[in-house]
């Protein structure tokens, strides 16, 4: 996941929102804590994710959203 985070920040993304499971938020944090992340809870589904980070974006209303599914755990 830091990866991930490291190449949209690199590539100049304005923000960066990620759908995580909570029982990882603390690994999440550890991996990232060097980066600028808002941080969603996600679902049980791709698209209840997908949902979740949609609306927690809705507020700064971003003109594009990239959507990158990495692979779920299990």
């Amino acid at each position: 996941m830091a990866w991930s985070v490291d190449s949209f920040a690199a590539a100049g993304a304005a923000q960066i929102a990620v759908a995580i499971a909570p029982e990882h938020r603390t690994l999440f944090a550890a991996a990232t804590a060097h980066a600028d992340v808002l941080v969603v809870i996600g679902g049980a589904t791709r698209t209840a994710s997908v949902r979740a980070g949609l609306i927690a974006l809705a507020a700064s209303a971003p003109n594009i959203v990239l959507i990158h599914d990495a692979a779920r755990p299990g």
